[in-house]
């Protein structure tokens, strides 16, 4: 598969590991997260909303800026990697090195916003933190050799607060969190207690006390008892944003509120969550906003279109990209390659090849690659 963009592990909204607990809930919500990666040399650094560096770590960057590349379509494409450099509830999680040849293991480094180590894991994988908790992954193995994988929860000095001994976890949220088990999805609490058995294809985090789960090839959505209260019926559904979830049914999206029921009678060909009270939808290849009515409240005139974060969103007219306000008002003029979604005050963007954060007003701040830390 053809690379277009390669993009590093700290954006947002695209997981480079399977197993990431950061979602763009969690990055929108998290107003802890007040501080940036930035390349300096091979090394990892991060800098404040005003472009300073905070700290740097012995962190070596997993890019290059020749790693950082654009074909004619102008598109975003990724290349794999399971280190996460974006902070979460006020920690940061970061891939240091491999401890042995040939073996799974590595070290990981859990720093605050101040720099300050907090501690060390070695483990095959340490995910963000969620709820308090974050994800950790241990090698299952016999006689030396890896014949699994086992999943459990860490606290936030390092302690193992659940034990790994699931075929996956996934991260908290309003207390439970999913679980995997012979190919079954179940839910546990905070104390690692089964609260709804293992018995769903598929599983999500709960949102507003609502889950959406999967059931021989169709979805719906359950509450924190095991209790149906949205039919099985849709090809996809996702989590509920602001007291709308997405779905796909009849090869089309729409939107459904807590009862079911749909928000309008559109169907799109493509949706996005809502955030900030607003989702973008695409109608006959344009894409604009709605609101949780279903009201169309920015009109369609977009080729492409971000979500809303920070009161602005990204969005592409023609070629390029720039960014818009609630009322649809363009506030950043649209001459970027690529545009990312602002983080609180910043937002990472390209000028063909170079990557740089930007403020609310445009201005660059800071480059994403620069010269060693002196």
């Amino acid at each position: 598969m053809k690379l277009l963009f390669a993009i590093i592990s700290s954006l947002p909204i695209f997981l480079f590991y399977p197993h990431s607990a950061l979602s763009q809930e969690n990055f929108l919500s998290d107003k802890s997260n007040v501080l940036y990666p930035v390349y300096r040399g091979e090394k990892l650094a991060f800098i404040n909303a005003g472009g300073h560096i905070i700290f740097s770590t012995e962190t070596k960057s997993h890019y290059r800026e020749a790693d950082i590349l654009i074909d004619n379509k102008k598109q975003a494409g990724f290349i794999r990697n399971d280190l996460s450099t974006q902070f979460s509830e006020g920690l940061v999680i970061l891939g240091d090195r491999f401890i042995f040849p040939f073996d799974l293991n590595q070290k990981y480094l859990c720093f605050d916003n101040n720099g300050n180590l907090v501690f060390e894991k070695e483990c095959e994988w340490l995910g963000a933190f969620s709820d308090g908790y974050a994800q950790i992954c241990i090698a299952d193995r016999f006689l030396g050799l890896k014949i699994g994988e086992l999943w459990g929860f860490i606290n936030k000095t390092g302690d193992i607060v659940i034990t790994p001994e699931y075929d996956f976890a996934g991260p908290f949220s309003e207390g439970l969190a999913t679980f995997k088990d012979n190919d079954k999805w179940g839910y546990i609490d905070t104390s690692g207690s089964i609260v709804l058995e293992p018995q769903y294809t598929t599983a999500g985090s709960f949102s507003g006390d609502l889950a959406c789960v999967s059931i021989s090839g169709k979805c719906g959505y359950i509450n924190k008892t095991g209790q149906k209260v949205i039919p099985f019926q849709y090809q996809k559904a996702w989590s509920f944003k602001d007291g709308v979830a997405r779905v796909y049914a009849e090869n089309a999206y729409a939107y459904i509120d807590t009862s079911g029921n749909f928000i309008n009678d559109q169907y799109y060909i493509f949706a996005h969550d809502f955030s900030e009270n607003l989702a973008a939808v695409t109608i006959a290849n344009k894409s604009g906003f709605i609101n949780p009515k279903g009201d169309l409240v920015i009109d369609a005139d977009f080729s492409k279109c971000s979500y809303f974060s920070s009161g602005l969103a990204a969005v592409q007219i023609d070629e390029n990209w720039g960014f818009i306000n609630r009322s649809g008002n363009l506030v950043i003029p649209a001459n970027f390659t690529y545009a990312l979604p602002f983080k609180n005050d910043l937002a990472l963007v390209w000028d063909g090849p170079r990557a740089y954060y930007i403020d609310k007003a445009g201005n660059e701040i800071a480059s994403l690659f620069g010269p060693d830390i002196k």
